[in-house]
């Protein structure tokens, strides 16, 4: 998984369920995005976090 930035976004692809994400670079910077379909949050470097709340 690679963060691209786009304007004020990265775009990224899970590569779990391999959705395409679009994730604004604020919510990035806490070092954490989460797939919107199957919800597995990755660190910003690639690496797979723990699934939270499900």
């Amino acid at each position: 998984m690679e963060l691209l930035a786009v304007g004020d976004s990265y775009i990224w692809y899970c590569d779990w369920c391999d959705t395409k994400n679009v994730t604004p670079w604020v919510r990035a910077k806490g070092n954490e995005v989460c797939c919107a379909a199957c919800h597995k949050n990755y660190a910003a470097d690639g690496k797979e976090r723990p699934t939270r709340g499900l």
